[in-house]
C-alpha cells in the first residue's frame, strides 16, 4: 500500500465506496426502467431456453433474423446468457428485475474505472469516475447485451492486473486472468484484455505476472470451447469466427474510420472541456466550450445533417486528447502519482488507444457507439490522466460544474434512448388493443425486431416465418416501420391482406436514436417521420407469405451461411429461383445451392430439370451442385455434363 493510501481515513474509504455503489445502483436502475430495446429481444430468446436447459445452451433456433436459425450460428458467448438466464429462472417475466440484475456488471465497471483512475488521474478519480459512468456512451449503451458487460469486466480485468503489479502478487494476476477468460466469452472482442494486460506488464517489468494472468485468461476461455467441442462435436468460437464458410461483409476501412471518428465526437463532446480547462485561461475556455457544446446539439433539432456538429466536436476531442497525452510524455517523473510516472503512464495510455483502435478496425463488421467503447474508455482515461498531471485545488468548483455538465448529456442522450424503447413497447400494446376492440380472441401474425418482438410475442403474437407459416382468412398481421424483420412480401397486389388502421407513435422531440445509436456514425440524427408507425393487416384469404429477398442477396447470403440449419427454411424460396426466366439468376442460385452440401438434399429435384436447361452456364452450374451434393452425401450417382 502506498504511503498516500495509506494516509487515507478509514471513514473517506467507506464513504468512497457509498458513492461507488451508489454510482453502479444510478446506473443500473436507470437502465431497469427502459424497456427491452434492440438486440434484448434475441438474448432473452437465449436466456429463456438455457433457463430451461442449462446443459444444452446452443440446441435451440431462435426466429430473430429473415428464418429460424440454430443458436450455435450466432456470435454470443455463455456469460450474459447464463446470467441473464439465472435472471429468467429467479424472477420470470419480470423485465424490470432482470436488469437489476445486472447490478454486478455495472458496480464492476465503476470500481474498475475508479481504480484505474486512481493510479492514472489520483486528483480527479472520484469525480471523473461519474463522468465517465454518466457520459453519453455509456449511460444509454446499458441494454440486456454483450456490450457493457463486456467493458465491464475487461475494465475490472485490468484494474486487478494493476493492483497485481504494484504488490507483485500472484494471486491477483490470476484473477485478473480468469477475470479477462470471461470477458473473452462475454464476447469475443474481450480478447483484447490478454494484450492490454501484457502491454501493461511488459512496460512495468512485470513479465512473469503477465504470462500468469494471459494463462488463466486463455484457460478460462478454452474451457466453454471444449465443453461445446464434446457437447456439439465443435468449437463455438472457431465455428462463429474462423470458420472460412462463415465470413460476413462488413463496412469499408474508411467509412469505418469515419464513423469512429463521429460517434466519439458526438458522445465524448464534454470530456474535451475538462483537459480546456487546465490550459491558461482554461476557465473561460472551458465555459465557451460547455455553450458551443449546447449550441450544437440544439443545432440538430432543425437540420438535417449532423456531421458538421460531431465532425467539429471529433476535431476538438482529438486535440485535447494529443494535448494530454504529450503533456503526460513532458512531465517529469518526479511529479508522479504512483511509481510508474507520467510519462510510463503516457506511453501505456497510447498503445492501449492504438490496441483499441485496431481491434476496432479489424474485428468490428460496422460502425456504432456500441462498437467503441473501449476506445471511448480509453480517450476519457487519458483526459483525467492529463486534467491529473496539472490538476490545481482551485479548478474544483469547474471540475464539479463540469461533472454535471456531462451528466446531463448522459441523461439526455439515455432519455431519448430510452422513448424510443417504450414506444416499441406500447406499440405492440396498442395494436393488440385495437384488434381485440374488433375481435375479442384474434390470431394475430407480426413482423417485427428487436425489443418489438418480445412484447409481441408476449402478447400471445406469433412471428411470421417466410414460405412457411399459414395465415387463414380473417386472421390479423401488424407491421412496424422502421423494425420490419423478417422481409416478406406485403405491399403486392397479389397479397390477400387489407388494411385496417395504422397507429401513429409521435412526440414533440425532433431527435431519434434508432437505429443510429446502435447502427451508424451519427447517435443521435434530426428525425422527420414519426417516431414508430404500426400498420394493422386482416387477411381475406389463407396464404402463405413469400420472402421479398431477391436471388443476388439470396445467393451471397448462402455463401455466407452454407452448412447451417438455417438453410433448409429457404428451400421453397430457393425452389422458385431456380424456376426464374433470368439464366442469370438460374444459374446463381444453382451454383449457390451446390455450396449447401449436404443440405441441399431437397434441392437435388429442382436442380435436375436444370441439367437440359437452354443455358450451358446454367446446366454447368447445376450439374456442379448436384455433383457437389453427392459427394456430400457420401453418393455417386448423380449424373454429370460435359
Amino acid at each position: 500500500m502506498s504511503e498516500a493510501q495509506s494516509q487515507t481515513p478509514p471513514a473517506e474509504s467507506w464513504r468512497t465506496w457509498g458513492m461507488l455503489l451508489g454510482l453502479a445502483a444510478l446506473v443500473t436502475i436507470t437502465n431497469a426502467f427502459k424497456p427491452l430495446h434492440i438486440d434484448d429481444g434475441y438474448y432473452y430468446f437465449r436466456a429463456a431456453h438455457i433457463a430451461e436447459h442449462p446443459l444444452d445452451p446452443l440446441g435451440n433456433e431462435i426466429l430473430y433474423h429473415q428464418w429460424p436459425q440454430s443458436a450455435f450460428d450466432y456470435y454470443v458467448p455463455p456469460v450474459v446468457p447464463y446470467w441473464f438466464a439465472s435472471a429468467v429462472a429467479l424472477f420470470g417475466e419480470r423485465p424490470f428485475l432482470w436488469k437489476l440484475w445486472f447490478l454486478p456488471f455495472s458496480l464492476a465497471l465503476v470500481v474498475g474505472v475508479f481504480h484505474l483512475l486512481k493510479r492514472f488521474a489520483r486528483p480527479v478519480a472520484l469525480p471523473m469516475t461519474a463522468v465517465i459512468a454518466l457520459c453519453p456512451a455509456y449511460l444509454p449503451s446499458w441494454n440486456l447485451m454483450l456490450d457493457m458487460p463486456l467493458l465491464a469486466l475487461s475494465t475490472a480485468s485490468l484494474a486487478l492486473f494493476l493492483v497485481a503489479c504494484e504488490r507483485d502478487s500472484t494471486r491477483w494476476a490470476l484473477w485478473a486472468g480468469v477475470v479477462a477468460g470471461l470477458a473473452a466469452q462475454t464476447k469475443y472482442n474481450g480478447l483484447l484484455s490478454v494484450p492490454v494486460i501484457v502491454t501493461y506488464a511488459l512496460l512495468q517489468r512485470k513479465w512473469r505476472l503477465g504470462l500468469l494472468a494471459s494463462i488463466a485468461a486463455g484457460g478460462v476461455f478454452l474451457a466453454w470451447e471444449c465443453f461445446t467441442l464434446a457437447k456439439y462435436g465443435r468449437s463455438h468460437f472457431h465455428w462463429s469466427l474462423l470458420h472460412p464458410d462463415n465470413v460476413s461483409g462488413t463496412w469499408p476501412r474508411m467509412r469505418m474510420v469515419r464513423a469512429l471518428c463521429l460517434t466519439l465526437g458526438a458522445t465524448l463532446a464534454p470530456i474535451a472541456l475538462f483537459e480546456v480547462l487546465t490550459w491558461k485561461g482554461g476557465r473561460w475556455l472551458a465555459a465557451a466550450g460547455v455553450a458551443l457544446v449546447v449550441f450544437g446539439f440544439s443545432w440538430l433539432t432543425d437540420h438535417l445533417d449532423e456531421s458538421p456538429v460531431y465532425a467539429a466536436f471529433a476535431v476538438a476531442l482529438g486535440l485535447t486528447t494529443t494535448t494530454a497525452l504529450v503533456r503526460l510524455w513532458r512531465t517529469p517523473s518526479a511529479a508522479a502519482p504512483t511509481s510508474a510516472g507520467w510519462r510510463r503512464t503516457g506511453t501505456f495510455l497510447a498503445l492501449w488507444l492504438g490496441l483499441e483502435i485496431a481491434s476496432y478496425l479489424v474485428l468490428q463488421p460496422f460502425g456504432a457507439v456500441r462498437r467503441v467503447l473501449g476506445v471511448a474508455l480509453v480517450v476519457m482515461v487519458i483526459a483525467a490522466s492529463g486534467a491529473a498531471a496539472a490538476w490545481q485545488p482551485a479548478w474544483r468548483p469547474w471540475l464539479r460544474g463540469l461533472v454535471a455538465f456531462s451528466a446531463l448529456i448522459g441523461g439526455g442522450f439515455a432519455t431519448l434512448d430510452a422513448r424510443e424503447a417504450w414506444v416499441s413497447r406500447d406499440s405492440a400494446r396498442r395494436a393488440d388493443q385495437t384488434i381485440r376492440e374488433s375481435q375479442s380472441e384474434p390470431t394475430i401474425w407480426y413482423l417485427g425486431h428487436w425489443g418489438f418482438t418480445y412484447y409481441a410475442q408476449q402478447l400471445g403474437m406469433k412471428p411470421i416465418i417466410p414460405d412457411h407459416s399459414q395465415l387463414k382468412r380473417g386472421d390479423w398481421l401488424i407491421f412496424p416501420d422502421r423494425v420490419h424483420k423478417p422481409m416478406v412480401q406485403l405491399l403486392a397486389k397479389t397479397v390477400p391482406i387489407r388494411n385496417i388502421t395504422t397507429n401513429v407513435h409521435d412526440d414533440g422531440v425532433p431527435l431519434e436514436t434508432l437505429p443510429y445509436f446502435y447502427s451508424g456514425a451519427s447517435p443521435i440524427k434530426h428525425r422527420v417521420n414519426p417516431r414508430m408507425q404500426v400498420t394493422i393487416f386482416r387477411v381475406t384469404e389463407d396464404f402463405v407469405p413469400e420472402t421479398s429477398w431477391k436471388a443476388k442477396k439470396m445467393s451471397e447470403w448462402l455463401q455466407i451461411r452454407r452448412d447451417m440449419d438455417v438453410t433448409l427454411y429457404a428451400i421453397p424460396a430457393l425452389k422458385r429461383f431456380l424456376e426464374d426466366p433470368d439464366p442469370k439468376i438460374r444459374r446463381r442460385i444453382a451454383r449457390a445451392v451446390g455450396e449447401m452440401g449436404a443440405r441441399g438434399e431437397d434441392l437435388r429435384d429442382s436442380l435436375r430439370p436444370l441439367l437440359e436447361d437452354s443455358s450451358p452456364e446454367v446446366r454447368s452450374a447445376a450439374a456442379s451442385s448436384l455433383d457437389r451434393i453427392g459427394k456430400a452425401l457420401g453418393a455417386a450417382d448423380f449424373p454429370q455434363t460435359d
